[in-house]
Formats: structure tokens, C-alpha cells, sequence
């Protein structure tokens, strides 16, 4: 697969997620087939947690060694009970019953994330 088509996979997702790994890049150059749905998914998670920064990092299982995508939504301005309610919602309407998609889910988790802000003067 030549880096120019790596380089349009790349611009395709950049402006819906931060990507701060290059193993994101080399981890879709392997299982493009999952690229459409992260382009839809964003906008499903915008009409349920409202406009918020969206993260996609690699991992890998330290159990079993299989790769993976993890979509981070950054909840900063919601408790953990009303982030993990919307998070449920989310996967019972759409995740689980609409997406349908066996290569995402196999392949792409779906987390929140807080990050704190701490003034240390």
C-alpha cells in the first residue's frame, strides 16, 4: 500500500479525531475496511454526549497480544454516573443495535476519558 494512500487515510480521520500515535496510521493501513464507520461515528457520539473532543489511540491486549483502536470521548463537565448513563444509551441505540458491525466491534472500544486540570500556583 503506498504512503500516499496512507497519507489520504490519515486526512480523512484527522479533522474528527486527535491522533497522537502513528501506530493509529499503520494499525488502518491494516483493516481499512473499519475506515467508513470511523468516519460516521463521531456524529453519532456528538448527538448523544454533545459536541466533545474525540481521542483514537492504539492498544494492545498485554493478555492475548490483539491489537486494537480505542475511541476515547473526552467527558470533562459531566459526573461519572451521567457520563456512564449516556455511554449505556449510546450503546444500546447505536453501538449495539445500529452500527452492527462485527469488524468494529472486534476491532474499535469505545471509552470515556476525564482529564483533569490541576492549577499548582
Amino acid at each position: 500500500m503506498s504512503e500516499d494512500y496512507l497519507f489520504s487515510v490519515a486526512k480523512n480521520i484527522s479533522h474528527l479525531y486527535e491522533i497522537k500515535d502513528n501506530k493509529v496510521y499503520e494499525f488502518l493501513k491494516n483493516h481499512l475496511y473499519i475506515l467508513e464507520k470511523l468516519e460516521e461515528i463521531p456524529k453519532h457520539i456528538e448527538l448523544y454526549f454533545g459536541k466533545r473532543k474525540i481521542q483514537l489511540t492504539y492498544s494492545i491486549d498485554p493478555e492475548d497480544g490483539s491489537e486494537c483502536l480505542i475511541i476515547n470521548i473526552i467527558v470533562n463537565g459531566l459526573t461519572v454516573d451521567e457520563s456512564m448513563d449516556i455511554l449505556n444509551r449510546f450503546d444500546r441505540e447505536y453501538w449495539l443495535t445500529e452500527l452492527r458491525d462485527k469488524n468494529i466491534w472486534e476491532n474499535v472500544l469505545i471509552d470515556i476519558k476525564y482529564i483533569l486540570k490541576i492549577n499548582l500556583s
